[in-house]
């Protein structure tokens, strides 16, 4: 292909892959049951210079480009759905300054978002996005995701923390939106449309975000209740109290005991298990256990030590590979609505799978309303395409919305039209036409 030579001309041979397994590792991410192609080149590209030269070719050539961070995405967001150069930021992984006076990280898009959380906790400082892959995934992917976590609830997601912004238009041209900035309204607001734009957009490179002080004190409070209306109820009333969880995570029996058989480990018993976590002082976890008991909840504990809290998350951070572990096949999809429809919204989702002969359940955070719903295949009944259609409908008519924090890729462009208006969707397609008319950037992705 001539614009793989062109690469090869222009780059280091160390930066370009067109090995058969690379192609194909870097050519999806984890969404399962979703179609990807081989890329056609894989490059590793180190600094701004060599992307301006990727991009360089990838118009000459009118060859797409796919960015790429860890692959830990769920939607499909970084498949290949034909020829084209997967762009792989796994070497601009730099955490280029930690500016205490203004309380702000500037990074690469490799960074692993855990890296940078230990790095700025050593400094008495706390980067709070915390997904579950946080230990794989990127800033990066963070980024283009709009990436949420546990620690939304208290604390918001991704864009809340994004200060500034560098990269490059598709044609080359470089931007700078923002910087070590804590206000700025100047114009249409770009730094913000540039987070959760899934690749789609722009290429980024060097990501400023805000730090905030590390909490005085945590501590990890698991409480077993009856049923979900039970635990939302219980973290209704605490908020409405002294105390505001930083984190607020649900799951129920099926999830607790798949963990128990897929690791092998100790799980409580009880039918909707909740795992807040506290970052006030020490009063709090009397304030929530007078609360929780309050309102029905049983076996209580609380973990103080680092040790004992990633105990308890390793069960909440283990239950989508555990779920996957026992089942044929399953289909994951992150819905929102109102945290006071949880309840009402899982027995309908559970009662449409009973019809469909397979198994619906959520896990999540019960804090803002976003449920991990997942569909398991355990016996002969295959996963249908239209039970997903109205799972994600329920959620609509609920008046949530069909993601929260795993963005739309491949998996959820169908189904755009169920939260938006023709308008609506014309209006992004002219933003996406007007940032790149030629359609290089990520194709077939979110429309």
């Amino acid at each position: 292909m001539d614009f793989i030579h062109a690469l090869r001309s222009a780059l280091p041979s160390s930066t370009l892959s067109v090995d058969s397994e690379i192609l194909s590792s870097h050519a999806h991410d984890t969404a399962l049951g979703q179609d990807y192609l081989p890329a056609s080149v894989v490059i590793f590209p180190s600094s701004d210079a060599e992307v301006t030269i990727i991009l360089e070719i990838s118009n000459r050539f009118s060859i797409p480009i796919v960015p790429r961070g860890a692959g830990t995405g769920m939607t499909g967001g970084c498949n290949v759905v034909g020829p084209c150069i997967v762009l792989s930021f796994v070497r601009m992984n730099r955490i280029l300054e930690i500016d205490l006076a203004n309380r702000i990280a500037v990074v690469e898009p490799g960074v692993i978002t855990g890296d940078l959380q230990e790095l700025a906790r050593s400094h008495g400082l706390y980067y709070p996005p915390d997904p579950a892959s946080s230990d794989r995934c990127t800033i990066g992917g963070n980024v283009a995701e709009n990436a949420g976590g546990p620690s939304a609830f208290k604390y918001g997601v991704t864009r809340q923390y994004v200060t500034g912004l560098s990269g490059f238009y598709v044609d080359g041209t470089p931007f700078h939106l923002g910087g070590k900035l804590y206000k700025n309204v100047a114009g249409y607001d770009l730094l913000s449309l540039m987070v959760g734009q899934e690749g789609t957009l722009s290429v980024i490179t060097k990501i400023y975000l805000r730090l905030i002080p590390y909490p005085r004190f945590r501590a990890t409070f698991r409480a077993s209740f009856s049923n979900y209306d039970q635990a939302i109820a219980a973290l209704q009333a605490a908020c409405t109290s002294s105390v505001y969880p930083a984190a607020a995570e649900f799951m129920d029996r099926t999830c607790v005991d798949a963990v128990r058989l897929h690791l092998g480990i100790e799980v409580p018993d009880g039918d909707a298990f909740v795992l807040f976590q506290l970052d006030g002082d020490q009063s709090e976890c009397d304030v929530l256990r007078d609360v929780c008991l309050t309102h029905g909840a049983h076996d209580i504990e609380i973990a103080l030590s680092d040790e004992d809290q990633d105990a308890f998350w390793k069960i909440r951070r283990s239950v989508s590979e555990s779920l996957t572990a026992m089942s044929i096949a399953k289909r994951s999809h992150d819905i929102v609505v109102p945290p006071d429809q949880i309840g009402p919204y899982l027995r309908r989702a559970k009662a449409l799978g009973k019809q469909e002969g397979v198994t619906v359940l959520g896990y999540g955070h019960l804090g803002d309303g976003n449920i991990h719903v997942n569909i398991l295949q355990t016996g002969p009944a295959p996963i249908l395409e239209s039970l997903t259609e109205k799972l994600l409908r329920l959620a609509v008519d609920m008046g949530g919305s069909i993601t929260g924090e795993h963005g739309i890729g491949l998996t959820k462009k169908k189904y755009l039209n169920l939260m938006f208006s023709d308008r609506d969707i014309a209006c992004m397609k002219a933003i996406k036409e007007a940032f790149d008319p030629k359609g290089l950037l990520n194709p077939g992705k979110i429309f």
